[in-house]
C-alpha cells in the first residue's frame, strides 16, 4: 500500500483526538451539532416545493383533526409517509403555532439521533477513537446539515435506518424477542416516517452480518419468526387505523386500500438513469468520497491477500456499503434514496483513518 506518511496522517489523528481530552471531547461534539442544526433553524423561506407540502400537510392535519388522511390543499395525498407529517403537526401543537422552526425541527432531532446511532456503531464495532472520527466525519457530510435543517423525510429515513442497524449491533450476541421485535419495530415505523425502504435495508445488512460470521441459523429460531411477524405489524398500523376511521366515517374504502399499495409502489422509482444516480451518490458523499474510494482500494487489496486476517466488522461494513450502492439502482429505488449508506461510509472512513498507522508501511498487494 501507499506510503501514507507524506500525508502526516498520524499527527492528524492524533491532533483530532486529543484536541479536547476526556469527557469533554463529546460535550464539544454535541454543542457543535446543536449549533449546526439548531442556530437560525426557523429562518429564511421554504427552501422548496417539497419542504412547503409538509407544511401544509401539517396544518390540515391540526385544522381538520384527521390524522389518517394526509391532505395538501384538500386533495389526499397518496403514498406519503404519515408519520412525519404527524412529528410536525405534535411539535406544532406543543409549540402553539406551525412554522418553519416547528416543521424544520423533526428533522434536526432525527439529524442528531443519526449522529448518536452512527458513533455508536463505530464505538461498538471498532473503539472510541473510530465513533468520535465518524461522527466528525458524518457532520460533514454535505447533506447532514442541509437535510438536518430541511422539512421532510429525508433525514428521518437515514435516522431510522442507522438506529436499526445500531440497535443489532449493539444486541447481536443475544437472542430475544424483545430484541428481534424492536428491531422490527425500529424499521417499521421508519418506514412510516422516511419510505418503504426503512424496512429493506436494516434487514439485508444483518443478513450480510450473519453470513460473513456463518450465523444464519438464527433466522429459524422461533423468537427470530415471532420477533419480526409482532415487529412488521407495527408498519401496518396506521393503515388499519386509516381503514377503521374511514369505515366508521362512511368514506369509500378503495380510496384508502389505493393509498396503502400506493405507499409501496412510490419506493420504486424506475425515471432515474444511472447518470443521476452516480451523480447523486457524489454529490451525497462530499467532501469524503476520496477518502472513502482510497479507504476501499485499500481494503479489497487485503481482502485479496489477506482474507482471514481482514476483520470481521471491517468486512461487513465495507460491503455494507458496495451492497448499497448497488442495490438501490438494480431495484429502482428513487435516487434520494442512498442516503441511508452515508453513515456507513462515515464508519468506514473513520475505521480506515484511525488505522492508518497500525498498517504496514511497506504492505502490498499479491
Amino acid at each position: 500500500m501507499s506510503d501514507f506518511n507524506i500525508l502526516r496522517v498520524n499527527e492528524c489523528n492524533r491532533m483530532i483526538y486529543n484536541a479536547v481530552r476526556g469527557p469533554k471531547k463529546w460535550f464539544f461534539f454535541w454543542a457543535c451539532a446543536v449549533l449546526m442544526l439548531f442556530l437560525n433553524l426557523g429562518t429564511g423561506s421554504i427552501i422548496s416545493g417539497v419542504e412547503s407540502q409538509w407544511l401544509v400537510m401539517a396544518q390540515e392535519i391540526i385544522r381538520s383533526g384527521d390524522w389518517f388522511q394526509p391532505t395538501v390543499n384538500g386533495e389526499v395525498v397518496s403514498g406519503s409517509p404519515m408519520i412525519c407529517s404527524w412529528f410536525i403537526a405534535l411539535i406544532s401543537l406543543f409549540a402553539g403555532e406551525i412554522n418553519l422552526f416547528t416543521a424544520r425541527m423533526p428533522s434536526a432531532l432525527a439529524a442528531l439521533l443519526l449522529l448518536g446511532c452512527t458513533t455508536g456503531i463505530a464505538r461498538n464495532l471498532f473503539g472510541e477513537k473510530t465513533a468520535f472520527l465518524s461522527g466528525w466525519i458524518l457532520m460533514t457530510f454535505y447533506p447532514f446539515c442541509m437535510l438536518g435543517r430541511t422539512a421532510g423525510p429525508e433525514m428521518e429515513n437515514m435516522a431510522f435506518t442507522a438506529a436499526a442497524v445500531a440497535w443489532y449491533v449493539y444486541c447481536r450476541n443475544r437472542r430475544t424477542l424483545l430484541d428481534y421485535f424492536l428491531f422490527w419495530a425500529i424499521c417499521s415505523v421508519g418506514a412510516q416516517t422516511g419510505g418503504f425502504s426503512v424496512l429493506i435495508v436494516p434487514p439485508c445488512l444483518v443478513f450480510m452480518d450473519l453470513l460473513l460470521n456463518s450465523k444464519l441459523r438464527s433466522l429459524l429460531e422461533w423468537r427470530f419468526v415471532a420477533g419480526t411477524f409482532l415487529g412488521i405489524l407495527v408498519y401496518g398500523l396506521p393503515f388499519v387505523l386509516r381503514i377503521i376511521t374511514a369505515w366508521n366515517a362512511g368514506t369509500d374504502l378503495s380510496l384508502f386500500l389505493e393509498q396503502i399499495l400506493s405507499a409501496v409502489r412510490t419506493a420504486v422509482n424506475r425515471d432515474h438513469t444511472w447518470g443521476i444516480y452516480l451523480k447523486n451518490v457524489w454529490q451525497s458523499s462530499l467532501p469524503w468520497m476520496v477518502v472513502f474510494c482510497i479507504g476501499a482500494a485499500g481494503g479489497v487489496c487485503r481482502m485479496f491477500s489477506h482474507w482471514k486476517a481482514v476483520p470481521p466488522d471491517e468486512k461487513w461494513i465495507f460491503f455494507s456499503v458496495l451492497f448499497l450502492w448497488i442495490l438501490f439502482p438494480a431495484c429502482g429505488f428513487g435516487e434520494g434514496n442512498i442516503l441511508p449508506a452515508v453513515p456507513f461510509m462515515a464508519v468506514y472512513c473513520g475505521y480506515f483513518l484511525v488505522n492508518i498507522p497500525e498498517r504496514p508501511e511497506k504492505e502490498k498487494c499479491t
